[in-house]
């Protein structure tokens, strides 16, 4: 009796070692999984005019949330010609960004009778007609490996 008993403690113990190795290997293929799919956007900002206030960059994830909802907002501060913001650990998809020279620092955009006095562009450089741009003309693709896209700020 001695004897199976201490045989079913080994194989109760080889079962837990098992089910134990088992979730191990699931946790680690989870978290390679999902460092797997993260992908960084460069947002390389240019026409940066002057050294004062911020640049800020918001990237939105799709286009009902496109200029109303962001999905994350980098704030650097201004330094003139060009600068590039990096986005860490997107998932790759299609993406917009919007971005502008909050110039005075305040955190927002200034209006004057609805027409922004501060410097701002778009990715893809999506041009602006008395109105915001269209998610199709901003929107661009972060595949795994990345991306880049340019937004030069107008006046």
């Amino acid at each position: 009796m001695k004897t199976r008993k201490g045989f079913r403690n080994a194989d109760s113990i080889l079962i837990k070692e098992s089910r134990l190795s088992r979730l191990l290997c699931i946790f680690t293929l989870l978290f390679v999984a999902t460092n797997a799919v993260a992908a960084d956007l460069t947002v390389d900002v240019g026409n940066i005019t002057s050294n004062r206030g911020n640049i800020v960059v918001t990237i939105y994830a799709t286009e009902e949330d496109f200029l109303e909802d962001g999905l994350v907002t980098m704030i650097q501060p201004a330094s003139p010609g060009r600068m590039a913001l990096v986005f860490e650990g997107l998932t790759p998809g299609d993406y917009t960004a919007s971005a502008h020279h909050d110039e005075d620092g305040d955190g927002e955009m200034d209006y004057f009778f609805g027409l922004p006095q501060e410097p701002y562009g778009f990715s893809n450089d999506a041009r602006v007609m008395l109105a915001p741009p269209k998610y199709e003309d901003a929107v661009f693709a972060v595949g795994a490996d990345g991306a880049t896209v340019v937004a030069n700020l107008v006046d």
